[in-house]
């Protein structure tokens, strides 16, 4: 029974509920969690897999894309936009943080 004794402030906050954490929140504070789930959110679904985008490339056609989905795509799809059919260039943008920050001014 002295074990489950209250020593401090911090167990106060134990008890009544207010240290404990969400497994949403506890998530955010890792630095992977936080990176991912911030990524998620600044670039959004991939037209191509319909996931979250974790490794953004800007393609020819100027859309952004899950880069190995539109590897591939553009592989089997003679570097055809698979949003608009059109031929475009196979080199792709690898993009940043820094680059999310800069579509969000536009």
């Amino acid at each position: 029974e002295a074990m489950f004794r209250s020593a401090g402030k911090a167990d106060a906050k134990i008890e009544t509920g207010e240290a404990l954490l969400r497994p949403s929140d506890l998530l955010k504070k890792t630095p992977r969690g936080l990176r991912e789930a911030d990524r998620a959110k600044r670039w959004g679904d991939c037209p191509l897999t319909m996931d979250a985008i974790k490794e953004p490339v800007r393609a020819g056609d100027g859309k952004v894309y899950e880069r190995w989905a539109i590897e591939k795509w553009l592989k089997e799809n003679a570097n055809r936009s698979p949003l608009t059919n059109v031929k475009i260039d196979p080199k792709l943008t690898l993009l940043t943080d820094a680059d999310a920050e800069d579509d969000d001014d536009e």
